[in-house]
C-alpha cells in the first residue's frame, strides 16, 4: 500500500496531537478551533497546529505526505481566510 496524503493522514493520531499542542501551547488548539471554527477547514487547522509546534515545511510534507506545493497553497489560503500579509507569521497572527 502506498503512502499518501490520505493513508498517512488516517495514521496520524490528531486527537493525541490536538492535546499535546494545547498542553504545550497554552491552550491553542482550543482557542483557534473556537475562534475560527467557521473560517478554517480541519486540513488548515492542522497546518496552523503544526506550524505553532515550529514544523517546517518539509517536515509537514514527510508527515501528512501532502505536497509542498499544497503546504504552501494552505498557508496562503489560510492568511487569505484570516487577511493577513503574505510575510506575517500565521500562528503569531491568528491567537
Amino acid at each position: 500500500m502506498a503512502l499518501n496524503e490520505e493513508t498517512a493522514n488516517a495514521l496520524i493520531d490528531w486527537p493525541s496531537i490536538y492535546q499535546t499542542i494545547d498542553l504545550v501551547y497554552d491552550g491553542f488548539y482550543t482557542r483557534l478551533r473556537d475562534k475560527y471554527k467557521d473560517v478554517l477547514n480541519e486540513k488548515e487547522l492542522q497546518l496552523c497546529c503544526l506550524l505553532k509546534a515550529d514544523f517546517s515545511t518539509k517536515e509537514i510534507n514527510m508527515l501528512t505526505r501532502q505536497s509542498l506545493q499544497t503546504i504552501y497553497q494552505r498557508k496562503t489560503q489560510v492568511r487569505q481566510k484570516l487577511n493577513l500579509p503574505e510575510a506575517e507569521d500565521i500562528t503569531m497572527a491568528i491567537i
